[in-house]
Parts: structure tokens; sequence; C-alpha cells
């Protein structure tokens, strides 16, 4: 069976909104440019689909150097972001490196306009958006209105730390999967997750993984050991 005919029957999450800020609150989405296909770099079409990351970027970190760029001004110059979501990246458990995942499986089309004005609060961007459902999303799922759907479902049921809370302690690795844990209690465990720094240490990203029933699960890959972790703050 088919990964996107999985999704269909695995797909049985509801759209469950957390309190508080919704997500599209205060996001200004005045004049929205138009993306571009995505240019293939590597094609796995055949590659099966094991598990799904849900990649949260630092908004913060992401925009340090990138106020002035247009490809990134919906992002880091009209808006002020925590965390958001870069993708939701189809996952083999058999590959050994990046190139080994689902990637650009088939030919894909524009996004409409009403679909990126939906869900561009959540992945924050419009070539974002196209780039991620031309590379991953068309890999496991039907059309990019149930990817971006999906999307949006795991993030309004995902718990977050707030601009403040990040801002207001020093985290290690392990404390801020630990964090993250107590606020997602039962279904979010320490190894459900991975963090990503740069080379400053930095935080980049948090990459939750899920199963193709949309249950968090193990992640695959080798965790950062435990460092502390730099945060950088809204300019």
């Amino acid at each position: 069976m088919t990964s996107r005919k999985l999704f269909s029957l695995a797909f049985t999450i509801s759209l469950i909104f957390i309190s508080g800020v919704s997500y599209s609150e205060q996001c200004i989405t005045n004049n929205l440019t138009t993306p571009q296909v995505s240019r293939q770099d590597w094609i796995n079409p055949k590659i099966e689909t094991d598990y799904y990351l849900l990649a949260l970027s630092w908004s913060p970190q992401h925009c340090y150097n990138k106020r002035k760029s247009r490809q990134h001004k919906f992002q880091c110059k009209l808006n002020k972001f925590g965390f958001v979501v870069h993708g939701l990246w189809p996952q083999s458990a058999q590959a050994r490196n990046k190139r080994g995942h689902p990637r650009f499986c088939n030919a894909t089309r524009l996004l409409s306009k009403d679909l990126i004005r939906q869900y561009i609060c959540i992945v924050p961007g419009v070539q974002l958006m196209q780039s991620q459902w031309d590379k991953h999303g068309n890999c496991a799922f039907q059309s990019a209105s149930q990817y971006f759907a999906t999307i949006a479902t795991l993030w309004k049921t995902l718990k977050r730390p707030s601009t403040k809370a990040m801002k207001s302690r020093r985290y290690t690795v392990s404390s801020l999967k630990q964090l993250l844990v107590n606020m997602n209690t039962p279904k979010l465990q320490s190894s459900h997750i991975r963090i990503r720094i740069n080379r400053a240490n930095y935080l980049r990203e948090i990459f939750i993984c899920y199963d193709k029933n949309f249950q968090t699960t193990d992640c695959r890959s080798k965790p950062l050991k435990d460092q502390f972790i730099k945060i950088a703050t809204p300019r």
C-alpha cells in the first residue's frame, strides 16, 4: 500500500485548539508574493515513508541576519515570530544520510493564494510553503491542502514555549526537551525530540517525530549530546 493511501487511512487526528493566542493573531498577511516551483536538487520518488519529522524553526535565530532579505521579508521584517513550522518531512528508516529520504516525488503546481494565506502564519513564507510541498509534502500526501492541514493540526496540538519563556532562562539540550515533555505530557517523551543548533550553539530547530498514524514516536537519528544552548531573541 502506498504512503498516500496509508495517510488517508491513518489520518484520524481531530483539530484541537490550544488555549491562548492563536497562530494567526497579529500576523500581517498583506501583499503576499507569488511563489515559484522549486528546482530539484535530488529526487527519491520510490522511497517508502516510515515516519514523519515535524521541523520547528526558532524564528529569531533564522532571522538574525535576514531582515533585509526580500525572500524572508514576511517572516523577518513584517512579523515577529517565536517558533514556526519549517516543514513536515516524510522519512525513511533505511536512510543513511539526508539523501536517503523521500524527496521531489511528483510534479507539482503553484500553491493557490487562498491556501497560502490560510497557512502562512504557521509556515511563514510564500516560497517556503511552495518548497516544502514540492520537496516533501507531495511524497506522502494526496494534495497540498491535505499536507498543510496536517501541519496545522500537529502545530495546534503541540504546546510550545512562548518567546518570553525562551528568553527567561538558560537551557541545556536536556532541559529544553524536558520543558517540551512537561508541556505535552503524556504524549511526548524526550526520545521523540531532537534539537538542532548552529556552530555557535544557538538554537536553530526542534524536531518532533511521528509515526504513520501521527502519534509521537522515537526519533531514529542520533540525539545531540547534552550541552548549553544559546537562544537568540527577537530584534
